[in-house]
This record gives structure tokens, sequence and C-alpha cells, in this order.
């Protein structure tokens, strides 16, 4: 689901950022300009020109220092510096997406947190008023970030000390990674037991639900209910839905069909539906391998027969799917297409 949150951290406030910074280690270094400053216990902050992004360390010294290269009012990042911030956490209603504000006397350290077994995709814009971004990510930035990755974005600092400042950050998540690219030489497994065959009722671009671009490059394997099901690729199970009981070909029932998501190595999402109520087996945050069982079949949601539902898909655009074309290993050989009427088996 689209998650839409605005955050406004500090707005209109008289207070300036300190222009320096504390830390007691004295096997700190830092490099402006090709000098090594130090003043005591204080680093001090200088401005220098042209801005670059957040600094790292360029090398260590042999008494175990670290020298950072700063330049354009950049500060030094290091889990050394004595100073703690003052932290500010605000989560989306679905506790899905998070922004941390790290509040210093200098600066604001602002990280995003995914706090989800899923990829997500995430559009911010930035308003600022007398602030300066020392990361120019820009008023549109999009990025992706993976299962529970916390990631710095920006460092933002008073331009004018003397004048009131405010900022302000919105930001749209999805689950999944946009334009995820598909490993077209993967070889997929059919989504059932070995030594099992089973007929296909439907293939790509099958009339009766596979017209559109979300599930045009499907399957449909015909199973009776509680046949189990199994992974067609490794990877993290990112949605599982099993509390609906009923089905059929209804438009009722379209987004009724219990489900089981994983999330592969290249971004992709294998799909598998109508399964049985309380047929999966597997919860969110699994790893699955291929071949494992993850659940049982049913006739859940749109559906007027018991059966299966596979494909593989990747997001194009807050949350619409785009189904892919793939190649799957039967008892005969690799399949690019699998014919409606012909049983298959591995």
């Amino acid at each position: 689901m689209k998650k839409v949150f605005c955050i406004i951290l500090l707005l209109f406030s008289t207070n300036s950022f300190a222009q320096h910074f504390t830390t007691n280690d004295k096997n700190i270094k830092v490099q402006f300009g090709g000098q090594n400053k130090t003043e005591g216990s204080n680093i001090i902050y200088q401005k220098q020109a042209p801005a670059q992004n957040i600094p790292s360390p360029i090398k260590e010294g042999s008494a175990g220092q670290k020298i950072y290269q700063l330049s354009d009012e950049q500060l030094l990042l290091s889990q050394k510096i004595k100073e703690k911030p003052e932290i500010k956490t605000d989560c989306d209603r679905g506790n899905e997406v998070c922004l941390i504000s790290n509040v210093f006397k200098d600066r604001i350290v602002v990280e995003l947190e995914n706090r989800t077994f899923a990829t997500r995709t995430i559009k911010i814009k930035t308003y600022f008023q007398n602030v300066k971004s020392l990361t120019s990510i820009g008023n549109n930035y999009e990025l992706t970030l993976a299962s529970k990755e916390r990631k710095l974005i920006d460092t933002i600092i008073q331009v004018d000390p003397t004048l009131s400042y405010g900022y302000k950050y919105d930001y749209t998540s999805y689950m999944g990674k946009k334009d995820a690219v598909h490993d077209d030489s993967y070889i997929y497994d059919l989504p059932f037991e070995y030594g099992k065959s089973y007929k296909l009722l439907q293939s790509y671009g099958g009339k009766f639900s596979h017209s559109g671009p979300e599930n045009y490059y499907s399957y449909d394997f015909r199973m009776n209910t509680g046949t189990p099901v199994t992974a067609a690729r490794d990877g993290r199970v990112i949605i599982v839905k099993e509390n609906f009981t009923q089905g059929g070909p209804h438009k009722a029932y379209e987004f009724r069909a219990n489900r089981i998501y994983v999330e592969h190595s290249d971004g992709t999402i294998g799909i598998y539906t109508h399964l049985a109520k309380n047929g999966a087996i597997v919860k969110v945050g699994d790893y699955v391998q291929k071949g494992q069982h993850i659940g049982y079949s049913g006739n859940t949601g749109f559906s007027d027969i018991p059966h299966l539902h596979f494909n593989v898909s990747k997001i194009i655009r807050e949350q619409n799917f785009r189904s892919l074309p793939i190649k799957i290993r039967t008892s005969n050989g690799i399949e690019r297409q699998l014919k409606v009427g012909v049983y298959y088996g591995k």
C-alpha cells in the first residue's frame, strides 16, 4: 500500500547552530585543504568550497587517527564524536518507514529506516528556509531501501545564524524495488512437489484473467484445495495473506485471494495466489529455498475452480505490478512458455 507521510521537524526557530563541536578524543584529525587542523580538544568548523557529499575517512594515521577531508561547511561525522545528538523519530502510520533526525549543535543528520522485510522505494520532497543541505538531495529525491536498511539521506546546516530557519520533509513509500531488472538467465521450478504433475488451465494472455500487464505472463495450475505449493525460486517472504474463506468468478472477489509474495535477489517478486484459508506455512521475514514447501492451494479470490495462480512480477511505479516472462524447468526440459491443457511435472 502507498504510504504518505509529512514531517516538520523544526520550523521558524530563532536559535542558531553552534559553529563548532567538541570532542575529547585526541586521536581524531581533520584535514582542511590539505592541512591538518586541531585546536586542543576542539575540532573547529571551517567553510570551504566547493560543496561535496558527506565526507568519509580518506585514510588512517599511524596512531589510528581517522583523517577526514571536509569542504564547504562539511562537518566531521565519526562514531568517535563525543557529542550525543538529540534523536527524533517519526514513522508512518504503518510503522514501515521512519525518518530519524539526529540533532547536533551545529547540524542535523537525517536518516531513513525501512522497518519491513520488503525492499521499499521512497520519494522525498524537501522544503527549506534559511537551511542548506550538504548532500544536495534536491526537492525531488528517490531512493530504494533494502529490508531493514537504515540510510543517511541528508545533513543540513543553518545558513544565517541571525535569522529564523525551518525545514520540512514529505515522503511517499511503497513496497518493491522500482525498475528492478529481472535475471533472464534464471531457470524457475514448477511451484509444486517433485513427482507430481498438474494440468495447465491458463497461460500467457489467458482470456479469463490474464489480459492486463499485471497478470499477462502468468500460469494457472489445476489443483485441488490442500495441494502443497512450493517456492519456484529462493527469496524472502514479504507478504502473507491467509484469512479469506471464499472465491468465485465475480469482481467482488478480485482482491480477496489468499497469497504469498516472495522477493527475489534481483528485486522481482514471485506471487502465489488463491491459497486455502490458513494455507501458508511460512511467515513474513522467512527466507525460503527453491522447492521448499510454503503453503497449500485453494479457491479463494477471483477464481471459478480450485487452482494455483503463479507469476513473477516487478514494480513499475507505486504499487503497479508488471508480470514478466520466465523460463521454467519441467520434466521435459526448460520451457519458455507452457501450453494450456498440458500436464506438467518435475
